[in-house]
């Protein structure tokens, strides 16, 4: 896990931060399905690490069409997160993530992307999320814009980026951090 994001930020960031990646691949922000990301023990020990910042992004797998509901249960599932996390003891500065772009691969040109991660109920998250930045006055690093026209990003799945495409979230929180 050398070229995620979250190391590369720390990286960035250098000794004065310790960055610690509490992510968990496949998960959901909403709890209507077997993935939620909060029956997880890496959301337990997140709380417990008392963080002074938060980067909260979830919603890829909120798309699929097998866990999307609505825009409004997405919102009120992320509600949720956010709250439990301003309210944790340490106060966390909370920086929230819009769902990154997704690519077809293979030849497809229609239909949901790989792993069913489905393009429509994106944007329709994203919408969600800016509107969640904009109700708690929190920052937002809009990685979906970052991603959106770089499909070089995406070597592989057309979902998760590359070195190349972490590198880039990297310094866009980064950026937003230091700022």
């Amino acid at each position: 896990f050398k070229n995620t994001y979250p190391k590369q930020l720390g990286e960035l960031l250098g000794d004065e931060y310790h960055v610690q990646n509490f992510g968990f691949s496949a998960k959901t922000a909403q709890e209507n399905n077997k993935e939620s990301y909060r029956a997880t023990k890496l959301y337990e020990k997140s709380k417990e690490y008392q963080p002074d910042i938060v980067i909260l992004m979830l919603g890829s797998n909120d798309s699929k069409p097998e866990n999307f509901v609505s825009k409004e249960y997405f919102k009120q599932a992320e509600r949720e997160l956010i709250e439990i996390y301003l309210n944790l003891e340490s106060k966390p500065r909370l920086i929230l993530a819009t769902v990154n772009a997704g690519f077809y691969v293979h030849g497809a040109t229609e239909g949901s992307y790989m792993y069913d991660i489905n393009g429509t109920n994106i944007n329709i998250i994203n919408e969600a999320v800016y509107e969640l930045a904009e109700e708690y006055n929190l920052e937002l690093v809009d990685t979906y814009a970052l991603t959106k026209d770089h499909p070089e990003y995406y070597k592989i799945d057309g979902i998760h980026p590359d070195k190349n495409g972490q590198k880039a979230m990297a310094e866009a929180f980064y950026q937003e951090i230091i700022d």
